[in-house]
């Protein structure tokens, strides 16, 4: 009798220290979370009687686990659903004895998003007091509120235009990648020996440079330096889509959702001849050269070709509402005769023999040069929304981040 009655508290000890190891507990009772677009971070703490792991697969939101004093928690990020529609993703939680499911329902955007872009210039200088290489921040700021009214339709240089509003805004960056605030917004300075580059070498990582770039995931990099070329005021790397959201021209790029480039600069360069200077354009045009090359060269790190073709050969810049032209046959017109107006020079002859003035921001001199068009807006958007090394949120490509189809380059001046 007695040693039955040993057994029965044996096994009710070993009872409740087996449901004390078998502890797995939330803080909350919730199993489903619903979250509205425009996203949100969770916390919640865990009660584990023995080590557990996240399994989730979802790109739009972000479960991790942080340890601190002994206590752990469980951190969820959800992003901004850009999205029209509605999202839901699953994820689970398990110990060695227990697993638990959580499912986060997300809203759909109601309006288009707005972007807004973070801007890095890496301003490389030889000489701290030549203000064309150690180009002031307050002329940096000055480019950028430019080029934002370029893209906002705000520019209104050419009346009886009408502007197309792109939704997007450049900043100047704040933090550098360890999270650091910036002396200066938006800049990084870099004394170099030699600042006399070959731009499209630049860009082809001839000089090693990739490497320090910022994350192109968060940054959009601009770098200035003197232009071996000298009447080159720019050049960018094009934009990638995901293979299962292709655009029309643009080179697939799947696995850089996750590891930015490492054998190319991917960024933007431009030419510091251009601050304050007028390399095309007369000195009583009112035009800066150093806003106008970059919101252009976005526009080619943001999906657009030129809106012409080079010579005699159509080529396409996949908008149906941007007259193409024939460039060579153009600029050999403007060798030929001794002198011309402005107006004159602005006019260009379309293949299909129509006359029209030049406003499009991807053309180059003679123009107004600060217009985009719907479809030019169209592509934009669909890079903003889909691309990846492009700052901002993104709508699930169905894709295996790191993985998939990723191609050449393609480089644009």
């Amino acid at each position: 009798m007695k040693n039955n009655l040993f057994l029965y508290v044996l096994f009710i000890v070993l009872t409740a220290c087996s449901k004390d190891n078998d502890k797995f507990q939330l803080s909350t009772n919730e199993r489903e979370f619903n979250i509205d677009n425009t996203g949100t971070t969770l916390r919640f703490g865990i009660e584990s009687s023995s080590d557990w792991n996240i399994d989730n697969h979802n790109t739009w939101y972000t479960a991790t686990k942080v340890t601190h004093d002994n206590s752990d928690s469980l951190v969820i990020t959800v992003q901004t659903n850009i999205a029209r529609q509605k999202r839901s993703g699953e994820m689970t939680l398990s110990n060695k004895d227990k697993r638990l499911s959580l499912a986060i329902n997300q809203a759909a955007a109601t309006e288009e998003y707005h972007f807004k872009l973070p801007i890095i210039f890496h301003v490389l200088y030889k000489d701290a007091s030549a203000p064309y290489q150690n180009i002031p921040a307050w002329y940096l700021q000055q480019v950028l509120d430019d080029v934002n009214a370029y893209y906002n339709g705000t520019i209104n240089r050419n009346p009886g235009f009408n502007p197309v509003d792109m939704n997007v805004e450049f900043t100047l960056a704040t933090h550098d990648p360890s999270g650091a605030l910036l002396k200066e917004p938006g800049i990084h300075r870099i004394l170099r020996n030699n600042i006399t580059l070959d731009c499209q070498k630049f860009l082809e990582n001839e000089y090693d440079d990739a490497k320090w770039l910022w994350d192109q995931n968060k940054y959009i990099n601009v770098v200035i330096f003197t232009f071996t070329e000298q009447n080159t005021a720019g050049i960018s790397f094009m934009a990638y889509t995901p293979s299962t959201y292709p655009l029309e021209g643009l080179p697939s790029g799947d696995a850089y959702f996750t590891n930015p480039p490492t054998k190319q600069a991917h960024c933007i360069a431009l030419n510091n001849v251009t601050a304050g200077t007028e390399i095309y354009l007369p000195t009583q045009e009112v035009q800066d050269r150093m806003s106008q090359s970059l919101a252009h060269e976005l526009g080619h790190y943001l999906g657009l070709f030129h809106a012409f073709s080079k010579d005699s050969k159509v080529e396409t810049d996949y908008c149906a509402d941007t007259p193409d032209y024939n460039r060579a046959a153009y600029e050999q017109w403007l060798n030929t005769i001794p002198s011309f107006t402005l107006t004159e020079a602005y006019q260009r002859n379309s293949r299909n023999g129509n006359t029209f003035t030049s406003t499009n921001t991807m053309d180059y001199f003679y123009g107004w040069l600060n217009l985009f068009t719907d479809d030019q807006r169209a592509r934009v958007r669909h890079v903003l929304e889909y691309s990846p090394l492009v700052p901002g949120p993104k709508i699930p490509s169905n894709l295996t981040r790191g993985t998939g189809i990723t191609e050449p380059g393609i480089i644009m001046k």
